[in-house]
C-alpha cells in the first residue's frame, strides 16, 4: 500500500497552491489515480464547474481575511470584481464602489467577521482552532441538505488509516427546515479535514426515496470495518484536549461506557459522551439544579461569602450613566447608536491588524479612530460607501464626542482606567517651547497671528475659535482699577460676547461680557506687546489705510476689519484650519504632541491660576463663555482638605514634614537605580514616551525618600527584612542610619520645638494680648461716652428739631450767675432740667395767637409749629400742651450753598416754634436734596387709601419712632411745591430726574382734584373722597388701583370733563350748570375779518 493510502490524508492538501479546481477524488482506501480520477469511488458531491474568473480571487490555503483584503486592494478596476461576485451568485448593484465589492468578496469567503465573546461553557463539539475562519470555496462549502444529490457522507479516519464511508441510514439527516449542520472539523474548501458529525434525532429514518438514489459505496474488507462507528471529535495538530497536544490528523478514541467513566457525570463529560450542543442541552443536563440549593446558597445566615461591594458600586455607576444617556432626546440617542456602530467597526478592524489591544477608549485609540474616520468615505443610510467623498469636520466632531460618551460608561464600569491611562501633562518648559514655535514661523503675518492668538488666549481664557470672531473695532482701551482700590491698570477690552445660536434664532445678550488684556509678568507672554506687533504690521508694513481707503470719519470703512483676517481681504475671517495649522507647526517645533490644539490654553489656564491661589469661580468667569462648563470640564478637582487630613495635617497649618530636611549623602543616592539618568536622557522628549520619562523622573526624585524612611524604620525595627535590600547592605549606610540620621533629626526637632510647648506659649501670649486689648477698648469707650455726653449737653439748645427757649436760657443763666448764695432749685440742674427745655406748641409769650387753621390746607400761610400735635383740638382759650415733636429736616448740606464752607450743625431756625414757610424753607440753599427726605416713600398702588395721599399732600407725613409714637413730622408737599416749584424735584442724574417728574405728575392729580372740587363746589373733603372711591369701584372684583385713578383724573382734566357729582345742595347744582367759556384764539384775529364774512 502506498504512503498516501496508509495515512489519513486531507484531500485539500493535495491541491495546488493556486487553489485550482482540478482536485482528485478519494478512493475507498484513500489513494488517488494518476489522472486524478477515482479508482473505485464515485466523486464526492460538489459543484464541479466553478464560476468563470472566480478562481483568480480565491483565498489562499492559509490566507486569513486581512491578508485576503490586502490582496484585493491591488485590484483597481470594478469590472473583474463585479464578474467574480456575479459568478459566486452575489447580486451586484451598479452603485457599488471598489471598497464595497472587496467587502462583499471577503464576506463571501469569510462569513464570520467578528470575534464572538468566549462562552461561559465552551461547546465541546467545536474542535477547530480559535482563529480567523478559513475561506469557503464554491463547490466545497457546506450547504443545507436539500436533495439526494447534496447529501454529504461522513468520512471517518479509523485507526488503521483506511477511509470508510458511513451507510446512509446511520449518518444522513432527513430533509427538513432545521438549521445547517455544524461541522466539528476545520473546513477547507467546504470539505472537512475529518468527518463532520451530522446530528439527527434518534428514530428519524431516512426517506426511502433518498436512500434509493444514493450511490452504492465500495467498502473496505470486513476486517477493517469497525463494529460501531463512534461519533467522536477530531483534533488538529495544534489543538489540545485536557492540556494534551495531539499529533496531526490523529483519531481520538471515543469514551467507552463501563471503562471507569461511569462516575464522571459532569456537564463536559456528558456533552462529549452524547455529542450534544445547544442551549436546550444545558437545561436538559441540569437535572440536579433545584430551588433548595439556591436557598442554601443565598441563605441569610451564611456569612462566609461577603457581598461584592465593588461590583454593586460598579453596577450603580453604570446604571447612572445609562440613565443619563437615556434622558437625551430621541435624535441624540439615535446619533449615539450610530457612533457606537462606527466605533465597533473601527475596533474590529484595528484589533485584526493589532493597532489597538482592546476596545477601551483612550488617547491613542481616539487618534486612530479620528484618522480612520477621516480616511473613509461617506456612507448612505443603508451603509454603502459613497465614492469620492470624505467625512466632514462636523461628523468627525460627533464621532469624537460619541467615543467620549462610550468612555464615560467604561469609566463607570472600571474607575481604575483613569489611573492606568492618565492624560498627558503639560509643563511650563513645553509651553515656553510652544511659544518659541509660534515666533519661529517663516512668514511674518502668520508669525504675528500665531503669537497674538497664543498670548491673548492665555490672558483671556478664550478658546481659539472664539478669538477668531473678534473684530478690530472691538478692541478698546480701558483703565481698570486694582482690587486694592488705589492702583490703575491700563488694559485693552475685547468687546464681544458670543452666544450659541438657538434653533429658532439668536439669543439676545443683555449684559455683554468683556475680555480684558493686561500686561503679563513675562514679557514674551504679554498680549499688549502682541497687539503692538499687530498694529505696527497692518499699519506700517501692509499699509491697510491706503489699501482699503479707510476714512476714519466713517465707521463703516474700518469696522468690518477682522482682527485675525485672511491673506486676501482684511474683512475675511482667518480660516479655522489655518489657525489649527499654526498651532500644529508650533507644537511640532517644540516637539510637543497633543490632541488639543487651539483649545490648549483654555485647558492649561485653570492649573496655572490654581498655582497662584486664584479661586476657580473667578477663573470660570474669564472668556466669553459662561455657565458650568469650566467647573465641569476644566477646573482641577482635588479634595485638598481631605488629602491633608489623611496625611495628618490641618488645612490651616503649614505642610512641611520635618524629616524631609535631613540631608542624605550624595554617594548614597547612586546606590539606588544608577541607570535612571541614562534611561531618562535616552527617552526624554520623544513621542509617546512622556509617561516613561515622567516615571524615571519620579524614580530619581524618590531616592531621598528611600533612605529617610528606611532610617526611621531602622530606629524601630533594625532586624526587619527590609534592610536586605542592596542599598541597605552598605556599611556606610547602616552607620548613617544608626548615628547620623538620629542626631540630625534630634537637632532639627530641638530647633523646631515641641508643638505642645509652642502652642502653650502662643496661648499665653494671645491671652495677655486679648486682656490688654479689652482694657484699652473699655477705657476708650468710657472716654467716648464722656465726650458724647458733654457734646450733647452743650449743643442741645442748638438742636433745630427741639427748638430754643429764650426764657429758660436766660433763667438758667440768671440762676447760675446771681444766686450763688441762695438755694438753687433742685430742678435747675437735675437731669431732667439739663435735658431739652420744654417747648410749647403756642407762640412765644407776648406774641399774637394764631387762629386755628383747617387741615385741608385752605389757609394761605400755614403756621405749623414743629412740635405741635395736630390731633389735639385747637380751641381759643385752651392752654397749649407740651409735646416733643421733631421736624424732619434735610441733610446739613442742604442749608449751605454748593461750593461754600459748610457747618456741622443745622442753623438755628426759631426760638420757641418754627414755621415751614417763614423759618425753614428760606434757610434751605440746595432744595434738590429735599426729595429724598420729604418725597413720598410709597408707590401709587401702595397707599392704603385716598385719605393717606391727601394727608401727605396737605397736612404732612407723620414719622413714628421705635416705640410706635408719632414724634416726627414732614412738611405738607403742597407748600413745598408752592415754595420751591420744580427745584426740589430735580436731580443731577437724568434718569432719576425723569423718574421723579413722572411720579410727581401722577401723584399730584388726586390731591389737586380734591382741592379744586372742594373749593369749586364748597363741599366737604369726605364727599369728594367718596366720589373718587365710587369711580374706583367695579361691578365684580376688587376696586381699581390708585394709579388707574390718577391716570383717569388726568384724562378728565385734559378733556375738561367732570363725572356727575351727587347734589348736596342747590348751590352745587347751580354751580355746576354754568356755561363753558370759549377758548381763546390761537392767533389774534385781523380787524374787519368778521365784517367780510357777513357781507
Amino acid at each position: 500500500m502506498s504512503t498516501a493510502a496508509s495515512l489519513p490524508i486531507d484531500p485539500v492538501l493535495l491541491a495546488s497552491p493556486e487553489r485550482s479546481d482540478a482536485l482528485g477524488s478519494l478512493s475507498s482506501n484513500g489513494a488517488i489515480g494518476p489522472n486524478g480520477d477515482a479508482a473505485r469511488l464515485p466523486p464526492l458531491p460538489h459543484n464541479t464547474s466553478p464560476p468563470t474568473n472566480a478562481s483568480k480571487y480565491l483565498p489562499g490555503r492559509d490566507e486569513t481575511r486581512s491578508e485576503y483584503e490586502i490582496r484585493l486592494t491591488k485590484i483597481t478596476r470594478k469590472a473583474p470584481l463585479q464578474e467574480a461576485c456575479k459568478g459566486l451568485g452575489v447580486k451586484v448593484a451598479a452603485s457599488w464602489n471598489l471598497e464595497t465589492l472587496r467587502d462583499k468578496l471577503a464576506r463571501r469567503w469569510f462569513p464570520s467577521t467578528g470575534s464572538p465573546p468566549a462562552p461561559t461553557r465552551p461547546p465541546p463539539a467545536t474542535t477547530c482552532r480559535a482563529r480567523e475562519p478559513r475561506p469557503q470555496v464554491p463547490g466545497r462549502s457546506a450547504a443545507p441538505v436539500a436533495n439526494a444529490q447534496d447529501i454529504v457522507r461522513s468520512v471517518i479516519a479509523p485507526e488503521n488509516g483506511a477511509i470508510h464511508l458511513v451507510p446512509p441510514t446511520s449518518g444522513l439527516q432527513p430533509v427538513s427546515s432545521r438549521p445547517v449542520v455544524q461541522h466539528r472539523g476545520e473546513m477547507r474548501g467546504g470539505v472537512p479535514l475529518l468527518a463532520p458529525t451530522i446530528h439527527s434525532r434518534s428514530g428519524d429514518p431516512v426517506p426511502s426515496s433518498l436512500a434509493a438514489r444514493l450511490p452504492a459505496p465500495t467498502l473496505a474488507p470486513p476486517s477493517l470495518l469497525p463494529s460501531a462507528i463512534p461519533r467522536t471529535p477530531t483534533h488538529r495538530g495544534d489543538q489540545s484536549r485536557d492540556g494534551e497536544v495531539v499529533s496531526p490528523l490523529v483519531h481520538i478514541p471515543p469514551i467507552q461506557e463501563g471503562a471507569g467513566n461511569d462516575d464522571d457525570d459532569s456537564e463536559a463529560a456528558l456533552l462529549r459522551r452524547y455529542d450534544a450542543v445547544g442551549a436546550n442541552t444545558y437545561e436538559m443536563l441540569s437535572y440536579e439544579d433545584d430551588e433548595d440549593e439556591e436557598d442554601e446558597e443565598y441563605d441569610e445566615d451564611d456569612e462566609d461569602e461577603p457581598m461584592d461591594r465593588g461590583a454593586l458600586l460598579a453596577n450603580i455607576r453604570v446604571a447612572a450613566v445609562k440613565r443619563t444617556e437615556a434622558n437625551r432626546r430621541a435624535g441624540g440617542r439615535r446619533t449615539q447608536q450610530a457612533m457606537c456602530r462606527a466605533w465597533m467597526e473601527f475596533v474590529r478592524r484595528s484589533i485584526d491588524v493589532k493597532k489597538i489591544p482592546d476596545s477601551i477608549v483612550d488617547e491613542i485609540s481616539l487618534l486612530l479612530f479620528i484618522q480612520f474616520s477621516a480616511e473613509r468615505p461617506k456612507r448612505t443610510r443603508k451603509g454603502h460607501d459613497i465614492p469620492g467623498t470624505r467625512v466632514g469636520a462636523s461628523q468627525l466632531k460627533k464621532l469624537f464626542f460619541g467615543a467620549l460618551r462610550i468612555r464615560k460608561e467604561q469609566d463607570a464600569a472600571n474607575p481604575a482606567l483613569v489611573q492606568r491611562r492618565p492624560a498627558t501633562s503639560v509643563t511650563d518648559t513645553q509651553l515656553a517651547h510652544i511659544g518659541v514655535g509660534f515666533l519661529s514661523h517663516t512668514q511674518l503675518r502668520l508669525c504675528i497671528w500665531g503669537h497674538l492668538a497664543w498670548t491673548a488666549q492665555h490672558a483671556s481664557g478664550n478658546r481659539g475659535d472664539d478669538f477668531r470672531a473678534l473684530k478690530l473695532a472691538e478692541l478698546q482701551p480701558h483703565n481698570m482699577l486694582h482690587p486694592d482700590k488705589r492702583t490703575s491698570i491700563y488694559s485693552v477690552l475685547g468687546l464681544q460676547s458670543e452666544e450659541k445660536a438657538g434653533k429658532r434664532g439668536m439669543r439676545t445678550v443683555i449684559n455683554p461680557v468683556y475680555s480684558v488684556f493686561i500686561a503679563n509678568l513675562k514679557p514674551e507672554m504679554c498680549p499688549l506687546g502682541a497687539f503692538a506687533f499687530y498694529f505696527h504690521y497692518i499699519y506700517d508694513e501692509k499699509k491697510i489705510i491706503e489699501t482699503m481707503g479707510i476714512d476714519w470719519a466713517s465707521n463703516k470703512s474700518w469696522r468690518p476689519i477682522r482682527l485675525l483676517h485672511g491673506p486676501k481681504s482684511p474683512t475675511t475671517p482667518f480660516s479655522e484650519q489655518c489657525l489649527y495649522n499654526l498651532y500644529c507647526k508650533a507644537f511640532s517645533h517644540a516637539g510637543f504632541k497633543s490632541r488639543l490644539k487651539v483649545h490648549l490654553p483654555r485647558h492649561i489656564l485653570g492649573y496655572k491660576q490654581e498655582a497662584l491661589g486664584v479661586d476657580p469661580l473667578e477663573t470660570s468667569k474669564l472668556g466669553w463663555v459662561r455657565g458650568q462648563t469650566y467647573m465641569d470640564t476644566y477646573a482641577p478637582a482635588l479634595p485638598k482638605t481631605a488629602i491633608l487630613g489623611a496625611a495628618g495635617y490641618q488645612s490651616d497649618e503649614p505642610y512641611d514634614p520635618l524629616w524631609r530636611h535631613v540631608r542624605v549623602p550624595e554617594q548614597f543616592l547612586r546606590l539606588v537605580c544608577p541607570m535612571a539618568e541614562e534611561v531618562y536622557a535616552s527617552i526624554a522628549g520623544k513621542e509617546n514616551l512622556s509617561g516613561a520619562a515622567n516615571h524615571w523622573l519620579m524614580v530619581i526624585e524618590l531616592r531621598e525618600y528611600l533612605f529617610q524612611c528606611g532610617a526611621a524604620i531602622w530606629q524601630i525595627e533594625p532586624q526587619s527584612a527590609l534592610f536586605r535590600l542592596p542599598a541597605f547592605q552598605n556599611q556606610d549606610v547602616r552607620h548613617w542610619m544608626t548615628s547620623g540620621y538620629p542626631s540630625t533629626l534630634s537637632g532639627l526637632q530641638a530647633s523646631a520645638g515641641n508643638p505642645v510647648d509652642l502652642q502653650r506659649i502662643e496661648n499665653i501670649a494671645l491671652v495677655s494680648a486679648l486682656h490688654q486689648m479689652r482694657d484699652n477698648q473699655t477705657a476708650l469707650l468710657r472716654q467716648i461716652s464722656a465726650i458724647s455726653d458733654m457734646l450733647n449737653r452743650r449743643t442741645s439748645i442748638f438742636t433745630p428739631a427741639r427748638g430754643f427757649s429764650s426764657d429758660t436760657y436766660y433763667q438758667n443763666a440768671h440762676i447760675a450767675g446771681t444766686a450763688l448764695n441762695n438755694d438753687i432749685p433742685p430742678s435747675a440742674f437735675s437731669p431732667e432740667y439739663l435735658g431739652p427745655p420744654p417747648l410749647h406748641a403756642g407762640p412765644a409769650p407776648g406774641a399774637p395767637s394764631a387762629p386755628c387753621t383747617p387741615l385741608n390746607g385752605a389757609a394761605d400761610v400755614p403756621r405749623t409749629p414743629f412740635n405741635s400735635t395736630p390731633e389735639a383740638p385747637c380751641t381759643l382759650g385752651t392752654p397749649t400742651l407740651i409735646a416733643q415733636v421733631e421736624l424732619v429736616l434735610p441733610p446739613v448740606a442742604a442749608f449751605y450753598a454748593k461750593g461754600r464752607p459748610m457747618g456741622v450743625l443745622h442753623p438755628v431756625l426759631g426760638m420757641r416754634s418754627a414755621r415751614w414757610i417763614e423759618d425753614v424753607f428760606p434757610a434751605i440753599k440746595q432744595p434738590q436734596m429735599c426729595w429724598d427726605v420729604w418725597g413720598p416713600t410709597k408707590t401709587m398702588d401702595d397707599f392704603d387709601d385716598l385719605q393717606e395721599i391727601w394727608n401727605l399732600y396737605a397736612v404732612g407725613e407723620r414719622v413714628s419712632s421705635e416705640d410706635g409714637s408719632k414724634t416726627r413730622t414732614k412738611p405738607p408737599l403742597k407748600i413745598v411745591e408752592q415754595h420751591f416749584q420744580h427745584r426740589w424735584r430735580t436731580s443731577e442724574h437724568r434718569t432719576e430726574n425723569n423718574t421723579r417728574k413722572k411720579f410727581w405728575s401722577r401723584f399730584r392729580e388726586i390731591p389737586e382734584w380734591i382741592d379744586r372740587e372742594t373749593t369749586r363746589r364748597h363741599v366737604q373733603l369726605d364727599t369728594v373722597v367718596a366720589e373718587l372711591q365710587a369711580m374706583r369701584a367695579r361691578d365684580i372684583g376688587e376696586p381699581r388701583g390708585i394709579n388707574w385713578l390718577a391716570n383717569e383724573l388726568a384724562r378728565l382734566r385734559k378733556e375738561d370733563l367732570r363725572p356727575p357729582a351727587e347734589s348736596t345742595s342747590s348751590l352745587d347744582v347751580e354751580g355746576s350748570s354754568g356755561k363753558k367759556k370759549r377758548a381763546a384764539a390761537v392767533d389774534a384775529r385781523r380787524p374787519g375779518a368778521a365784517k367780510k364774512l357777513k357781507t
